[in-house]
C-alpha cells in the first residue's frame, strides 16, 4: 500500500487526480478526444481502485506549430488548467489529505501507481534471467527502494517518486 497526499472528497470515496495528455497514437481511440483531459482515479475506503473519471479540459496547450509539440509550460495554459481543476475539485468537495491506496494500473490510459518499477518485479519473478552483477546488487537496491517508501507513478510513462511524491 502506498501513502500519498491526494485530494480526498468529503462525500465520496478517496480520489487522486492526474492531469494527462492523449498521446498521438491514442487519438484514434474514443477514450481520447483531441482535447487535454483530466483523469481522476477513485478508491474505496479500503484503498482499492474503484473507478476513473475523465473530463476534457475544454482547451489545449499552445503549440509550436500546427502539428505540435505542445507547450505545456506556458503560464497562461497552466493558469487555465489550475482554474479548471479547482472548479472540478470544488464540485466534489475535495480537501487535501493523506490517503492510503493499493497499487493499480489502467493500461488503456497508462495511468496508475505501483510499488516497484517493472524491472524490479521482473527480477523478483525470474532472477536467473538477469546478469550475475544484477543478481548480486538488485536485492539490496529493491530493499532500499521499499524501505525508503519509493513508488512508481504511471502518467503516460513511469515516474519514480519518493514517499513525499517528489520525482527521484
Amino acid at each position: 500500500m502506498i501513502r500519498k497526499t491526494v485530494y480526498v472528497p468529503n462525500t465520496i470515496p478517496s480520489c487522486a487526480g492526474l492531469l494527462c495528455r492523449p498521446q498521438s497514437a491514442w487519438r484514434s481511440s474514443p477514450l481520447w478526444p483531441s482535447a487535454s483531459l483530466y483523469c481522476c482515479s477513485f478508491f474505496d475506503h479500503g484503498g482499492h481502485f474503484s473507478e476513473i473519471r475523465v473530463r476534457p479540459l475544454g482547451f489545449e496547450a499552445p503549440t509550436v506549430h500546427s502539428q505540435g509539440p505542445y507547450i505545456i509550460e506556458d503560464p497562461f495554459f497552466l493558469e487555465r488548467v489550475k482554474d479548471r481543476l479547482l472548479q472540478w475539485q470544488a464540485e466534489f468537495g475535495f480537501i487535501e489529505g493523506p490517503v492510503i491506496v493499493e497499487s493499480y494500473y489502467i493500461p488503456e490510459l497508462s495511468i496508475g501507481i505501483e510499488d516497484l518499477p517493472r524491472h524490479f518485479n521482473k527480477f523478483l519473478k525470474d532472477p536467473a534471467s538477469f546478469s550475475k552483477d544484477e543478481q548480486f546488487n538488485y536485492p539490496e537496491i529493491i530493499r532500499d527502494w521499499t524501505t525508503d517508501g519509493n513508488f512508481v507513478l504511471w502518467l503516460g510513462r513511469d515516474y519514480y517518486l519518493n514517499k513525499d511524491g517528489e520525482v527521484i
